[in-house]
C-alpha cells in the first residue's frame, strides 16, 4: 500500500507503524507544487521535456524533506492539479477575445483555483488507508526553517492542549494582520469532524455556497479564494471557531517578506524585519518553525472536479 497517492510522489517516507505506536503521532507533510500558465513561479516545461524548477523551489523543498526525515514524518508532493475548475468558474473567459487576453483570464483563473488544491490534499489524506493521525498542507514556498525543532510535532501538542483538531495561522507577523488567517498552512488532526469539514469547504467552492455544512450545521459561502472563505468561517461561524486554533504566524507560519520589507503594513515588530533576521533560534524568536519565502510572488495550488463528499 502507498504512502502517496497516485497523483503524488513521496519524497520522505518517515516512521512506520499505526498511529499511536510507541506514543507517537504519525505526521503527514503534503506540499502541491504545480506548474501555472504562462508565469513561471514554480518552474517550466517544455513540450516533451522534463519539468525545469527554479532552485529557490528545490532549496525549499529539500529543506523540508530533510526536517521530515530527522523527525521521522512522511512527505508528499502533488506535482499535477487533481481537480477541474469548477463549471460555475469555467465560462467566465468566455466573452474574451481570443488570442492573449483570454489567455492571460486563464491563468489569471488556474492561479485563483490552484489555492484549493491544498483543501483537496488535506481531504485526500485525511481519507488515506494509511490512517496518518496529523496532515500537515503548506503551499509550496513554506520552508521549514528550524534547524533541530520538531515543528509539526509541536503543532500537533499545541492541539491537544487545546482540544480542538484544525490549526491554523493569522498573519500577525504583519503590521495589520493579528486575526487575519493565512490559508498556506492548514494542519488537522484525522478526525471525524476535519473529514467532513473539508468534504464540505470543497463542495462549497465547487458549487459556491451550500445550504447547510454538515460539520457545522448552518450554511457555507466558499464563492471566492479560499482564505477568504477561512476567514468568513473564523469571523462568524461559532462551530467552526469552537474547534479550530489561531495560532500565531510569527511562531509557525511567518511571511517571508520579514526579511526584506513588508509592503505598506510593514511588519508587526522591528526584530522581524532587515538583515540578518532568518538567524533560528530556539524560544520561537525570530523564525520559530515556518517560513514563507519571498522567492515566489503569487498562489499556488488549484481544484475542481465536481462533488467531494464521499458517498458510502
Amino acid at each position: 500500500m502507498s504512502l502517496a497517492g497516485s497523483e503524488d510522489r513521496l519524497a520522505a517516507a518517515g516512521a512506520a507503524g499505526p498511529p499511536g505506536a510507541g506514543g507517537a503521532d504519525r505526521i503527514l507533510l503534503a506540499q502541491p507544487v504545480l506548474l501555472d500558465r504562462g508565469l513561471h513561479d514554480w518552474g517550466q516545461q517544455e513540450p516533451g521535456g522534463p519539468v525545469e524548477r527554479p532552485g529557490w523551489l528545490r532549496a525549499v523543498l529539500s529543506s523540508n524533506r530533510a526536517q521530515a526525515q530527522r523527525h521521522g514524518h512522511t512527505m508528499v508532493l502533488r506535482w499535477r492539479p487533481v481537480l477541474m475548475t469548477p463549471h460555475r468558474l469555467a465560462g467566465h473567459c468566455n466573452g474574451t477575445e481570443a488570442g492573449r487576453m483570454r489567455d492571460q483570464c486563464q491563468g489569471r483563473l488556474e492561479r485563483e483555483n490552484f489555492n484549493w488544491e491544498k483543501e483537496r490534499m488535506m481531504l485526500d489524506y485525511l481519507r488515506s488507508p494509511q490512517n496518518f493521525s496529523h496532515v500537515l498542507v503548506l503551499d509550496a514556498d513554506a520552508a521549514l526553517v528550524h534547524p533541530e525543532r520538531d515543528t509539526l510535532s509541536a503543532m500537533s501538542a499545541e492541539l491537544r492542549a487545546a482540544g480542538k483538531p484544525l490549526l491554523l495561522t493569522d498573519e500577525d507577523w504583519s503590521g495589520k494582520g493579528r486575526g487575519r488567517i493565512n490559508g498556506g498552512l492548514l494542519f488537522a488532526e484525522n478526525s471525524h469532524f476535519t473529514r467532513e469539514l473539508f468534504e464540505d469547504i470543497l463542495d462549497a467552492h465547487w458549487h459556491g455556497y451550500l445550504p447547510e455544512a454538515r460539520s457545522l450545521g448552518h450554511s457555507l459561502n466558499c464563492e471566492f479564494n479560499e482564505q477568504l472563505c477561512l476567514n468568513g468561517l473564523w469571523r462568524y461561524s461559532a462551530a467552526f471557531r469552537n474547534r479550530t486554533r489561531v495560532a500565531s504566524g510569527r511562531r509557525y507560519n511567518r511571511g517571508g517578506c520579514v526579511l526584506q520589507q513588508c509592503g505598506r503594513e510593514g511588519a508587526s515588530d522591528a526584530r522581524d524585519a532587515g538583515p540578518g533576521t532568518p538567524r533560528p533560534r530556539a524560544g520561537g524568536h525570530p523564525l520559530h518553525g515556518l517560513l514563507e519565502t519571498a522567492g515566489a510572488g503569487g498562489p499556488l495550488p488549484r481544484l475542481g472536479q465536481g462533488r467531494h463528499r464521499r458517498r458510502t
